[in-house]
């Protein structure tokens, strides 16, 4: 599936819940400074840029609902196309890299810019990988203000291990491992979405994080995936959230669906994604 999307999701700082009493707003009041009766915190502005493993299930929808219930304030954008790699985005002369530059010299107040390459390239050809990451970081410290890089390291699957005669765990060990030396190369962070895969279908097998093509992440591994950014990024516990519901791997209608998880389920991939940061 090619596509690109950018997208803005301005989001209230109402608590998000799935069957609580409406939420209280947070005001704050001075009988000084009646015009400053209430408050918005400042957001917390996030871009994705990536491919299907970012856009499948609407990853960073999920990320937004989750980090907002826990009490962020966040402006999230993503800029993704199937199959891409870092390279076609720190090339101008591509249309996702075209994209990429207007929208870093439009926008110079990033607090967080995620990096996703193509599944298999960092283990593949790391030194392809490691240059174009460079080249993106570059363009990102040249025009924010103050962003931070973070690498997204995506996951094993079975074709890509079979390929490397290896198990699903083992290979993204091996992804792991390469994203953790191109962050010191670079001085950046690392959110370990792979590393929470692995926990999972290593401890709890029952739990199935694919979708049909058992690669891109279905409605439980995008949920996964969301938690771990979450807690990463910003610090949060994903453990304290009441949103349960996720995106579909699948496209209906030009969007995702969203399929409501059991709690129980959910509390798992919680947890596996805070312990992914540790």
């Amino acid at each position: 599936m090619n596509r690109r999307r950018v997208f803005s999701l301005l989001l209230p700082l109402l608590l998000l819940s799935c069957g609580n009493p409406a939420p209280k707003e947070e005001v704050s009041s001075s009988s000084e400074e009646p015009s400053s009766l209430s408050q918005e915190k400042e957001k917390t502005k996030v871009l994705f840029v990536g491919n299907s493993f970012t856009f499948y299930g609407e990853i960073p929808v999920i990320f937004s609902e989750i980090a907002t219930s826990l009490g962020a304030s966040l402006e999230t954008n993503s800029l993704t196309k199937g199959s891409q790699h870092l390279y076609q985005f720190a090339d101008p002369s591509t249309d996702v890299g075209a994209e990429l530059e207007t929208i870093l010299k439009a926008n110079h107040d990033y607090d967080y810019v995620v990096l996703q390459e193509q599944s298999t390239y960092p283990v593949s050809n790391y030194e392809g990988f490691a240059s174009a990451a460079k080249k993106l970081q570059e363009k990102i410290n040249a025009t924010q203000s103050h962003a931070k890089i973070y690498l997204y390291e995506t996951w094993g699957y079975e074709a890509a291990a079979k390929g490397a005669s290896c198990s699903i765990p083992e290979y993204e060990a091996n992804l792991r491992k390469a994203y953790d030396q191109l962050a010191k190369e670079m001085d950046v962070s690392v959110t370990y979405v792979g590393k929470a895969f692995s926990d999972i279908y290593s401890h709890h097998p029952e739990l199935n994080l694919y979708y049909s093509d058992k690669k891109h992440p279905g409605s439980l591994g995008s949920y996964l995936s969301a938690c771990t950014h979450v807690a990463s990024m910003l610090s949060l516990d994903p453990r304290g959230t009441n949103i349960f519901s996720s995106g579909s791997g699948a496209k209906v209608h030009d969007t995702y669906a969203k399929v409501v998880l059991k709690e129980e389920t959910a509390r798992i991939l919680q947890t596996a994604a805070f312990l992914a940061t540790k």
